[in-house]
Parts: C-alpha cells; structure tokens; sequence
C-alpha cells in the first residue's frame, strides 16, 4: 500500500538563515527563448571548445538540457542534441559549467540535475596546450509524478497570459522541477525526484494570490509512485496596503520600488510610487514587512528600516508612510596596502554601513571597485556617521582586513583609504587514499577561512588530487601571523568521503610581509560499506518519509561522518557509509524518536539497525508568559534519548506538548516582541531558561516565563544586479556573499533577509540564538532555488552564546531543516574561523536556499548538531 503524507506547517518551524524559494524557471534572469539559444559572452573571441554530453546513469540523454559557464566576464550558453551531446566556445579563464532546466512549458522534465557546477580553465585564447576540454554531467531521473489542478479566483479556468501559472515541486535541497499548467482547464503534471517533496506556485496576475497553506505543506511520494494533490484554489487580493513614499522634507518622491512580504514568506508583493509619492498594493490578510528600496541609479537611498502592518482580515486597510532621503553626500575610496600605497589592480564591491540604535545597516547594494577605486552615494538625513566597507572576489588575490569610520555633514565630499592585504602565502595539498597515494577524479574542494577575517577556496584537481590556495598572512591579530582553518569535502557521489580530521588548522608567519607556504594534506575514505533496516512507528507499522541518519562515533561532532536516507514506502533506509561504528537515529515530525541504535559495520559488508518510535502517554502543558502575562511562542523539547517535540502557544499562552513519561524532558519557548522606540520598531528576542521536567504518566504542568535575549536585526530587502558581486551585511554582522552570476547571468535580482526567533529543537540540538529567513527573486518575479554557484553565508557567534550551551566551536556541525520530517540534516561544506577572545564566524557555502540554522549539541549520544548551510 502506498503511503501519502501531507504537512501543514506553520512559520514557528522555521530554520536559522531559512529561506522560502521556489525554483529557478530554466535559468535566472533569462526567458525560455535566450536560454534555448543564447550566444558566448563574446564569441568573436571564444577560440577554445568544450564538449561534453549530459546523460542519465544509463546513457540516455537528458533530453533538452541547456548548458551554462560563467566566468567574471559573462556567460555563455547552448543545448545539448538529440543524443545529449553538447559543444561551447569559450574564452581564456576559470568557467564554471552547470546543466540548465529545459524552457518552460507544460511537459515537464523526467529528469533533475542534482549537481553543482564543474570547473574547466583555458590558459590563453585559444590555449596553447588544451585549446579542446571535455566536461560531463549525469542527471537523476525523476521517477515520480506529482499532479492536480489549479483553480483560479471567481472558478475561471483561463490561463493564458496575463493569467499564467507555474507550478515548481521540489525537496528541501531545491531539487525539482517546474511547469506551467495546461492554459484551459489548470491542470498540471510534474515529474519529482522520491522523497518529501513541496508544491510553490509562481503566479503572473498580481491580483491573485497561492493558497496560504500551500507554502508549508510537504508530500511523501515513493519511487514511481504517482501522486494526485487535487485543487489547488487561488485566491483574490482584497486586502490593501496604501501610503507615500515622503524625502526628508516630507515631499512625495515618484518612481521609488516599495516592496512588502509576508512574515511566513507565503507571499511578496511590489509596486511603484506615483508622480505624488503615493503607493497601494493588493496583498492578502497576515502579518508584513514594507519597505522602500530605490535602485542604485535612483539619487535617493531608504531613510528607515522596513515598516510592519498587521491586516487581520481579507478586506482590510493599513496606511503606512515610507521614508526617503536624498543620497547628497559623496564617499571616494581608494583600497591601499600595508604601506599606504593604492591597489590600482584590485576589482570588486564597496558598501556602507550606518548606525541605528546600536545596531550597523547595510544603507542599499553595493558598488563597484575599478581599479582601486570607488564611490558612495550617502544621505546624511539617515545620519552623519558610516562605516565603509570593501568585499573582494577570491580571485582578486587581496584580503579585506578592515571597516572605516566616516562622518559626513550635509553634501560634503570626503576621499577614504582601505586597506588590505595581499595573498602572500600558499597553502597547498593532495587528497590522497589510506595508502597515502594522491586519489584521482573526485570531485570536491577545500575552504578555508582564517582569524584576519580572510577566506579562500579551490576546487580539487580531478587530474592529481592536488589543490593550492593564495591566501593572506598578516600581524593584525598581534601574533606574528595568521591562523587558517581549512575543511577538506569530497562529493559522496563519488564513493569517497574525507577522513577524520576533515578540519585542520595551520599557522603562516608574517615574515615581515614575505608570508610563508603551508602543506595540508586530506584523507579519503570509500563509502563500501551499508547500514539498512526498517523504521516503524510505536504500533509497528512502517513509516515512509521518516528521515533516518548515521552518525560516527567517537569523533568530535564536526569530524565524524554523517549520512542519511528517506525511509521507502515499506519503511526501509539504507545508506552507504565508511567502515565504522556509528549511532543511527530517525526522526519524523512530533513522533517520538527511537532510541538510536549502535552499530558497527567492516569493509564491503551491510550491517542492519531497526529503529521504533516511542509512543506517548504524557502530557506537559502550561502557560508562556512574558511581564507576568501570557504570550505567543514556540515551545519545544528535547529528551536525553534524543526524542524532540515542538508546539505552539497561540494568544492566551497555553501549550500542549506529548511526550513519554519517565525520562528527561528539557522545555523551553522563544518567541519576539515588537516595540515602538521613536518611530522605529525594535523587535526583542525572548527565551525562556531550560526546565528539565521527568514526566509521569498523565499531565504534567510546567509554565515558562519568555526573558530578553538579544534584539532582533530588521528585516532587509535589496534588489540588485546579478551580473556582479555582492556582499549584504545585517546589523548583528551576518553577511551573505554571493558571487557574479550565482543566482541569475544577468538582469535585477531581489534579495530579502527577514529574522527568525522561532528555530525546533533536534534531539540534543540546540539553537545557539535567532535565525533568518532569505528570499530571491529573479527580474521576473519568479523565486530561485538552484544557484549556478556557491553562495557564502558568514554568520557571527559569541563566545559567551557557546559558554551558555556549555560547547566549543569544534561542535558546531552544518545542518539545514527538513520540514517534512521535523530534523536537521548535516551540511558539509563548512569552515569555522574563531578570534582570540572565543567570539568566531562560520562560513557557509550553499547551492539553494533552505532552512539553516547554527545549533549546538553537548548531547551523550552526539546528536546531529548544526551551524549553518548548503
């Protein structure tokens, strides 16, 4: 019998650095007919070629794929034939190459690129030595088929332009596909990878609106299985949310983008304000954000963080006033070395910070660096006092080391100097086997990040297994050189997984500037070995979708293998691991975790664990409060076996939690509050202390009062373009670093970073503080999910927030959260840069956007513990 799961969840379930986002339609930034057929970026010089074929695991061709490299210039594009063969001309440089969806239409794929980009390098144009390079890809192929109707406002049924509607199922590492439904009658059929799988609709009519459930629900849907959703009713904006767009002089400026969305990232709206300043948009009842984002062209900057509106009913009306200033004041930059000398090689983005109680903004996007060179539009009605930025490419070979203060009176000009490190040291390696041997062909790559605030990175050469890094030794820090942390990672498609230690740490002199070189060599292991069984709930049935993982033992956390498996219809997992011992856990929703289960497995052998969740015959209920009365919150639990549950505590403040009774329980609630400081609203983060309760059978109260934990940063929402690098800092110092061409080639890409307070707990997983939820949005209004590079997210923790859950920062393990099963799943791209104080960053590079969160665990049994993303 098929089993069918459908999961309604609210936005209290959310992830640190989450984000809702749908899918890239073919490839960001592009219409279906550019990217069936778009020129080189410069054909006129692309003396090199590339060939290839994209092909299923049999050979069969991935019918209709679309290639894209991009390199700093620009990109190229072109589809495969008939038998999946492919052919690129391409110029001197470092391309990264990645499969592209075919365009859209109402046939879906039957095939999902799961990979990321590969890389290929020509030296010269044409390049002497290899002017012809061959790249491959494999694509997985979608054997399940989701499908339905979608129902528009009134009982139309008339979906042709300007009505069109695309439906994008994918799972929670974005991989899926996306298609348009059928123009007369809704009607859609949409070929999915097995596995937990969520519906997003892209609508064309600003009017109409997804149904609002429709953002957290998730699906089971076995290998083959074909799956019917039913109807899917759109529903008409009646809400409104109407104001002006006023300059510092309370004068109505015309032609400013306002921008607004939902706090449970179910939607987004956006308009323009008219020849007088004013704005009004169609939205749906909930609670918002709205925000006035001028361009970087415009001559205003956004005077105001973004403002909420709370409409309670689908016809309500909220008025609210945004604030603009005019950007009078000027910023000119120089970035310079260490003796003060200008850079005039150097290319990259400046940005500007301001101050607003206690907390630093990034004012809008970013500008470039030419040749050493910049300049800064500022206003200072915002205020007099900014801090001037820089964020260099990797290739750029300098290092950013620091923030100046700057303060502006009126239209003053004032000229600033940066400076910055070179890349005097090299760190270099192989990734050889157990035998000692350099491993050929994987793929895979090595980061790394160091205490000066540097970071670097290199792809692995499939050739020899060898890797170097460029990277910057400085005194900053006052200890004759710099620290670097490097993160070895190998694909697990290949087989192979990097050893223990998967983290090393190596100390490069300064040398009074001479810098120094470094030899960090990692070790991999074969995946030839399996641990399977069957998952079952408290009666014994088989549970489908639970997400069972495998943890190494007797490792620190962020050193052992971690795999994992959706269990089958039937209930079976099965997931290829190194030789080993390890503690395998299951998780599913508020089911009751199984004890996990040691086990041990050899070389070339399969080892079984059945694990069996725990059925629930307590109750711990009582009342959130905050200033002695009673409050929302998200309450949640973990239990020493590793057990984990979370609900809600709606406006009277009562909650219900079922557990088992004679064990362990520690509960706690988080939650926000709003305040109105001036005109601004500061949003504090409440939590209230851990109560360890041992429940008996029956009810069991416990009441938990919220306490100040930290003020939330705003909301912030950027549209920028996407041809070029850019940096986005948030007030607590998170940064979100996205390269050239990572979300779309070319045209304006919206990004928008909203916090979250409410993260679920994970077994012994324990939130270290608040979290985000991030959006993208191509020049069409359609969500991306799938980014054609690496996105790094630099994300700040104290010394004091790790003092609290009693770890290190060697137990801080890279997770994203899995809304179907209510768990964590360990990201493996991570590095960790840590100053003398305690205080560090973790830098994370991530493919799609999801939900993230940076947790902590000191549990027995070393559950799965998070930090940050892929």
């Amino acid at each position: 019998m098929q089993t069918i799961v459908a999961r309604w969840n609210t936005r209290l379930q959310r992830g640190v650095l989450t984000a809702l986002v749908l899918g890239a339609l073919v490839m960001p930034g592009l219409s279906s007919s550019e990217a069936a057929a778009a020129p080189p970026a410069d054909p006129s010089s692309a003396a090199n070629t590339l060939t290839g074929h994209v092909r299923r695991p049999g050979g069969a061709p991935a019918s209709r794929a679309g290639l894209a490299a991009r390199d700093d210039a620009g990109h190229a594009l072109t589809t495969v034939d008939a038998s999946g063969a492919y052919t690129l001309a391409l110029g001197s440089g470092v391309w990264q190459v990645s499969v592209l969806a075919p365009p859209l239409s109402t046939s879906s794929p039957d095939w999902v690129y799961t990979g990321g980009p590969q890389a290929v390098t020509f030296n010269g144009n044409p390049d002497p030595t290899s002017p012809n390079q061959q790249l491959n890809f494999t694509v997985v192929t979608a054997t399940a088929t989701i499908s339905g109707n979608v129902l528009a406002p009134g009982g139309g049924s008339n979906f042709n332009a300007p009505n069109r509607v695309w439906v994008r199922a994918a799972n929670d590492e974005g991989q899926g596909n996306t298609v348009q439904v059928d123009l007369t009658d809704g009607s859609f059929a949409v070929h999915v990878l097995p596995g937990n799988t969520h519906l997003r609709l892209v609508l064309e009519n600003p009017a109409w609106s997804a149904p609002d459930t429709l953002a957290g629900s998730e699906w089971f849907i076995d290998d083959g299985q074909g799956l019917g959703v039913g109807a899917l009713q759109l529903l008409e904006r009646q809400a409104l949310i109407t104001g002006s767009v006023l300059d510092q002089d309370g004068i109505g400026v015309s032609g400013i983008p306002v921008r607004a969305w939902r706090r449970d990232s179910s939607e987004t709206a956006v308009t323009v304000s008219d020849g007088g300043g004013a704005y009004s948009m169609a939205v749906i009842s909930g609670t918002w954000e709205i925000r006035a984002v001028p361009p970087l062209t415009s001559t205003y900057v956004t005077a105001q963080s973004p403002q909420r509106v709370i409409l309670p009913t689908d016809t309500a009306h909220a008025t609210q006033v945004l604030r603009v200033a005019l950007a009078a004041a000027t910023v000119n930059g120089t970035i310079v070395d260490g003796n003060a000398v200008a850079l005039t090689s150097v290319h990259g983005r400046a940005y500007a910070l301001y101050a607003d109680h206690g907390r630093w903004f990034q004012l809008g996007p970013t500008v470039p660096i030419v040749n050493g060179l910049f300049t800064l539009h500022l206003a200072a009605p915002v205020t007099i006092t900014y801090r001037i930025g820089a964020y260099f490419p990797q290739d750029v070979g300098y290092t950013a080391l620091a923030r100046v203060l700057v303060t502006l009176f009126g239209g003053q000009s004032v000229s600033i100097t940066l400076p910055a490190a070179a890349n005097n040291s090299t760190i270099s390696g192989h990734f050889n086997d157990q035998a000692g041997d350099p491993q050929l062909g994987l793929p895979g790559d090595v980061r790394a990040a160091s205490n000066s605030g540097g970071v670097a990175f290199d792809r692995l050469n499939p050739v020899d297994g060898s890797y170097a890094l460029g990277v910057a030794s400085t005194d900053e820090a006052g200890s004759g050189g710099s620290f670097w942390w490097l993160r070895g990672y190998v694909d697990p498609v290949s087989n192979y997984v990097v050893e223990h230690p998967k983290v090393q740490k190596v100390f490069l002199p300064f040398n009074n500037g001479a810098g120094s070189t470094a030899t960090v060599d990692f070790t991999v292991a074969h995946l030839d070995a399996v641990i399977a069984g069957k998952v079952t709930d408290a009666q014994g049935i088989p549970v489908a979708g639970a997400r069972v993982s495998v943890r190494e033992t007797n490792v620190s956390s962020g050193a052992g293998f971690d795999g994992w498996d959706l269990t089958n219809a039937q209930g079976n997992y099965r997931v290829r691991v190194p030789a080993g011992s390890y503690l395998a856990r299951a998780s599913y929703r508020n089911l009751l975790a199984p004890l996990p289960a040691p086990v041990s497995v050899a070389s070339g052998e399969t080892a079984h664990a059945a694990l069996q969740f725990w059925a629930k015959d307590a109750v711990i209920s009582g009342q959130v409060t905050y200033n002695s009365s009673a409050h929302t919150a998200l309450v949640r639990a973990y239990s020493d076996s590793g057990a984990h549950v979370e609900t809600l505590a709606g406006p009277l403040g009562h909650y219900v939690l079922g557990v088992n009774a004679g064990e362990a329980w520690h509960v706690q609630a988080v939650s926000e509050e709003p305040t109105l400081s001036g005109t601004v609203t500061v949003t504090t983060f409440l939590q209230s202390p851990r109560a360890a309760v041992t429940p008996t059978v029956g009810v069991n109260t416990l009441d938990l009062a919220l306490q100040p934990s930290a003020t939330l940063p705003d909301s912030i929402a950027f549209d920028f373009d996407a041809a070029v690098d850019q940096v986005f800092t948030l007030s607590n110092g998170a940064q979100v670093l996205i390269p050239a061409g990572a979300m779309a080639p070319a045209g304006q890409v919206t990004l928008i970073v909203d916090p979250k307070a409410e993260l679920a707990d994970d077994g012994g997983a324990q939130p270290v503080s608040f979290g985000y939820e991030l959006l993208a949005f191509d020049a069409s209004h359609q969500p991306i999910t799938h980014f054609n590079a690496d996105v790094t997210l630099a994300v700040p923790f104290t010394a004091d927030q790790l003092t609290a859950l009693g770890v290190t920062p060697d137990e801080l393990v890279p997770s994203y959260w899995d809304q179907a099963t209510a768990s964590w799943k360990p990201v493996p791209e991570v590095t960790v840069e840590t100053q003398p104080n305690g205080d560090g960053t973790v830098f994370i590079a991530v493919d799609h956007f999801t939900d993230f969160a940076l947790l902590a665990t000191p549990s027995l049994y070393q559950v799965l513990l998070p930090v940050l993303m892929r």
